[in-house]
């Protein structure tokens, strides 16, 4: 559970570091590679987490720096007049889309689209397999009665 938790505020740190250093794109580059490295363990949800706490750390980081909450205000009224806190939540939300869907591709790559479908149809099978096991035992036991 500590080594999951730190992974993920690894990733944080990489998104962070990556979109302080090339911009925007590293969201999608961090995230395709949290896909590969949680490919069996809910890569989405995780290379999500990684995309919207990095940026979410940039945000804090320009809090010390600037008022970043009349920054939000400023360019949520571009936005159509949108709050402050709600085009800050907006922007969390596309670095997680971005680094979610890229997470999601690259572990489909990594893992295989058939070897996936391939798992999940043996998963259904067993779970048949137990129902009529199962049903199998009720009939005996009508049976014996």
């Amino acid at each position: 559970m500590i080594g999951q938790l730190l992974a993920v505020l690894a990733g944080m740190v990489a998104v962070a570091a990556g979109t302080w250093w090339a911009g925007w794109v590293a969201v999608p580059l961090a995230g395709a590679a949290a896909g590969v490295a949680w490919a069996r363990k809910a890569p989405v949800r995780r290379a999500a987490a990684c995309g919207a706490g990095g940026w979410g750390l940039l945000l804090l980081a320009g809090a010390f720096r600037g008022p970043v909450g009349r920054l939000a205000e400023v360019v949520g009224g571009v936005f159509g007049g949108l709050p402050g806190a709600a085009f800050i939540a907006v922007a969390l939300l596309f670095a997680a889309l971005l680094a979610g869907a890229a997470g999601g591709a690259a572990c489909l790559h990594a893992v295989g689209f058939g070897q996936r479908e391939e798992q999940h149809c043996a998963a259904e099978r067993d779970q048949q397999s137990d129902e009529v096991d199962a049903a199998a035992e009720r009939c005996d036991q009508r049976g014996s009665l």
